[in-house]
């Protein structure tokens, strides 16, 4: 029987998370499909923590709740995959909602594909919500040169393989929510398997809704610069590596911008998508390899 550990990575949400684990309780139980669930408090505990642990004790599922004193998703992450032993790994983030029948989905897509890195369909759980940190596309597609790698998939709902793990090993620190550079933690990863060969996949067979909360603009754009700076930097990684393709893609959007801006006549749309996306970008392509000096230097001086 294929054995799906889900790991879910949680700081500062008990709310959201809370949610995510009734959704889990209240979804349909796979027959063929053996569940786990860790759970990577990234945290000092407290009430909270103790309450999650009652919840995870009367689970229909075998789950267990683990500190990581590391502040930092990438942290969290890299915890949860030294304890995990699924023949997958699914990180799903503290704020997604899951369905009734999404655990049916996974048994049935994991009974006829092996996928290697998978993306799952992800929608709004509140339409009021601003649309982001979405992905609603209706036809399956496989990541390759020719496709923008920014959002293929997301890191909100990502399922990896114990090969994939084997080979590409542990999520960059330096990267991702709680870090310096803020984001794309699982772009890196993502990119860092494909350049490996790794097959990177997105089925909208299987589906979870993001309970994100963020109403407007201005709750979003906080979070855009996290993800342009965070783009930024694994431009920058993959540079190094003599990969140009991010770049390429990268260079592709702030054109597509600059143009909608143009054609709109919007100094507004040319300042948030286009003039911030290239500031940003710039300043996580440039910090990334000084943070990585730095971490270096205080891990030889350790």
């Amino acid at each position: 029987m294929t054995h799906l550990t889900i790991a879910v990575c949680t700081r500062q949400r008990p709310g959201p998370l809370k949610h995510l684990l009734r959704s889990i309780e209240e979804a349909s139980t796979p027959k063929k499909l053996e569940i786990d669930l860790v759970v990577v408090w990234n945290d000092r505990p407290g009430p909270d923590y103790e309450e999650v642990q009652i919840i995870l004790e009367n689970l229909n599922y075998s789950a267990i709740l683990v500190l990581e004193p590391s502040t930092g998703l990438s942290y969290a992450r890299n915890r949860a995959l030294s304890i995990a032993d699924g023949d997958f790994v699914y990180f799903i983030d503290d704020d997604i909602v899951v369905s009734k029948s999404t655990f049916i989905e996974f048994e049935n897509y994991l009974a006829q594909n092996q996928p290697e890195i998978l993306g799952t369909r992800v929608l709004l759980y509140d339409e009021s919500d601003f649309e982001i940190t979405i992905r609603t596309g209706s036809e399956p597609s496989r990541l390759s040169k020719n496709q923008n790698p920014f959002g293929f998939i997301h890191g909100c709902s990502l399922l990896l393989s114990k090969n994939v793990i084997r080979r590409v090993g542990f999520f960059n620190t330096l990267l991702g929510p709680g870090s310096k550079l803020r984001a794309a933690d699982d772009l890196d990863y993502i990119l860092r398997g494909f350049s490996l060969g790794i097959t990177v996949d997105y089925t909208p067979s299987i589906m979870v809704y993001h309970n994100h909360g963020r109403k407007c603009l201005a709750e979003v754009l906080p979070l855009l610069d996290g993800y342009m700076m965070g783009n930024g930097a694994v431009v920058g990684i993959n540079l190094a590596r003599l990969q140009i393709y991010p770049l390429v893609w990268e260079l592709k959007i702030i054109g597509d911008a600059v143009r909608e801006s143009i054609k709109f006549k919007s100094l507004r749309h040319l300042y948030i998508w286009a003039l911030r996306n290239i500031w940003f970008t710039l300043w996580g392509s440039i910090s990334y390899p000084l943070y990585r000096f730095k971490f270096t230097i205080g891990q030889i001086l350790r």
